[in-house]
């Protein structure tokens, strides 16, 4: 009988079992940073799309399928950029398990025009509509935007896990501050080149551009995953010529090809961004440090240093 007071005893003064963590599945490597940041502590979310493929091109394996299937949540893009996986979302019924970052205004969206400003005025060579609004999918490139999805994420894994609420909470606000440290950080690395035109692979920089306040005299393709026309490359070949730009850029999975083909002759740099972070290192930090790498790159190219290997 006393051994079995005992047993009871220790079995009540044992601590309860924690609950497991969400199972959450973020879409790409920003979405998966940010919510990586809030459940420090708690948990890891899974990622849905390996670093560096082309979302463009995204066709779901069965093992990737099984993610979303385990999902209680996914943090994701949105329909725009990845409509295989809103397909997939419908056909499991979960699209109540799904938070849409890109249907998520931000304050000041940067990929929003001024009332006063032209529709047009960010790329006046765009030509027709076909370009998907390229700028506004990649909207993280905005920190503003950015920054306007860290509450919405942490209020979820809050609803969903209460007992972790306080470090979700604490966690978004710390993100915050850091990406706050990261626009302030590319204010300064950017504000001497604010007066030198640059040619980019695609439009997916205009939030950064506009944000920034640099000037993109012209994309390579008119949206990302488009090819490049004649008429197109002929048209670039004329703005490198009459605005002096001294920088052109590609993506690290994507040959330079073009662009020196393009720039022959006119003493053109050629450097590297990566507007999607899938070809840094895959750490929690990789969106802030994301932006500051972008306005690296940018720098480094302006004053004719050498692109970072390590950073393709």
């Amino acid at each position: 009988m006393g051994a079995i007071l005992c047993a009871l005893a220790v079995g009540l003064s044992a601590p309860a079992a924690q609950a497991a963590p969400p199972q959450v599945v973020a879409d790409l490597p920003v979405p998966w940073s940010l919510t990586a940041q809030i459940m420090d502590g708690v948990g890891t979310p899974r990622l849905l799309v390996e670093p560096g493929t082309d979302p463009h091109d995204l066709q779901l394996r069965p093992s990737q399928v099984r993610l979303l299937t385990d999902a209680e949540l996914v943090v994701w893009t949105g329909a725009e950029l990845l409509p295989p996986v809103a397909e997939m979302l419908h056909r499991l019924e979960m699209e109540e398990a799904a938070l849409a970052l890109l249907e998520i205004p931000g304050p000041d969206a940067a990929g929003e025009h001024a009332e006063d400003e032209p529709e047009d005025a960010h790329d006046a060579d765009a030509g027709d509509e076909a370009h998907h609004d390229d700028d506004a999918l990649h909207a993280w490139l905005d920190p503003r935007r950015a920054l306007a999805w860290v509450d919405p994420i942490a209020e979820r894994l809050a609803a969903m896990d209460p007992e972790n609420a306080a470090t979700y909470r604490a966690n978004a606000a710390a993100l915050a501050q850091r990406i706050g440290e990261a626009e302030t950080q590319v204010e300064a690395l950017v504000a001497p080149l604010r007066d030198r035109p640059v040619i980019v692979l695609h439009d997916a920089y205009a939030p950064f551009a506009e944000r920034f306040k640099l000037e993109i005299v012209g994309a390579i393709a008119e949206a990302e995953g488009m090819p490049s026309s004649a008429r197109r490359l002929v048209e670039l070949r004329r703005l490198l010529v009459d605005t002096g730009a001294r920088c052109a850029f590609h993506e690290p999975h994507q040959s330079d090809a073009l662009l020196r083909n393009v720039g022959e002759g006119t003493g053109i740099r050629i450097g590297t961004l990566d507007a999607s972070g899938g070809f840094g290192e895959q750490t929690p930090d990789l969106y802030p440090r994301l932006l500051v790498e972008l306005a690296e790159s940018i720098a480094r190219c302006d004053a004719g240093a050498a692109p970072d290997e390590g950073a393709k």
